[in-house]
């Protein structure tokens, strides 16, 4: 998602050296997220560490709340600019302070405070580490990521237990954790096929037939086929077969009904 010589995010102007990254699977997401209906609450965690500068105090099974109900919303910024930004992976969102469950509500619209960045069109969602580490007057949730490599951090671990209690934290009549959904813009195009009554009378079935020598089935059929339409082809001018459309029931042709077809494609 970054382009080729560049080696870190940037958010509000700073590059971040510690990341939180959400990657969402593609199936849920199908074309992308719906930027303007994605939110993240975030429960505050213990920012308490004692004298061990190292972090390990609250890492991995030791990581808990911090027992005092605060937490904090995020949202993307769509709702500003409408457009979003282009980068090297797609159009691009902030990801600032605000809430979508009452309709989108920006905090501090004037100056929000910036928690990372969304990719919709990637299911991706960067979160500025060194944000979140902040104290919750700050605007963060005490995180303290564990940098040191003589300390096994289990960071990720600090980013679920955020997200999974922090439903329990929210008012009634709102929603913790993930909020979002999913956008697919879909084409349609209306072919309108004519059937003309002295056409498409005859079968290739061979239930429509009889015998060695290809008899009608029945003799009444010689002057009056009865048929029914099932299917429509779709073909290029190569006469080649691109696809095919069901009626929703059979439809019955003779010599004496024409039918209009209305064939929706969508892709």
């Amino acid at each position: 998602m970054l382009a080729p010589n560049d080696k870190k995010f940037t958010i509000n102007g700073t590059d971040t050296d510690q990341i939180y990254v959400l990657n969402f699977n593609r199936a849920r997401i199908r074309e992308k997220l719906d930027p303007g209906n994605f939110e993240l609450t975030l429960a505050q965690l213990s920012g308490s560490i004692g004298a061990d500068t190292s972090n390990a105090e609250h890492t991995g099974s030791n990581v808990k709340l911090a027992g005092n109900g605060t937490f904090i919303q995020i949202i993307d910024d769509s709702s500003l600019t409408s457009g979003g930004s282009v980068s090297e992976g797609g159009l691009v969102y902030n990801l600032i302070s605000g809430s979508i469950d009452e309709g989108t509500v920006i905090y501090n619209s004037t100056s929000p405070v910036y928690y990372g960045l969304l990719y919709p069109q990637h299911g991706v969602a960067i979160l500025n580490g060194e944000q979140l580490n902040k104290t919750y007057a700050n605007g963060g949730v005490n995180f303290n990521s564990v940098t040191g490599s003589g300390v096994q951090g289990e960071n990720a671990v600090k980013l679920f237990t955020s997200l999974s209690s922090s439903n329990d934290l929210t008012p009634v009549g709102t929603n913790g954790g993930i909020q979002a959904r999913s956008s697919e813009q879909v084409k349609s195009t209306y072919y309108f096929v004519r059937v003309k009554n002295a056409e498409y009378n005859y079968s290739n079935n061979p239930s429509f037939v009889t015998g060695s020598l290809g008899e009608l089935y029945f003799n009444t059929f010689i002057n009056d086929p009865q048929v029914y339409i099932t299917t429509v082809g779709l073909y290029n001018q190569r006469r080649e077969l691109l696809a095919t459309a069901k009626l929703s029931q059979p439809l019955l042709k003779n010599y004496t009904r024409e039918a209009l077809i209305k064939v929706k494609l969508d892709f």
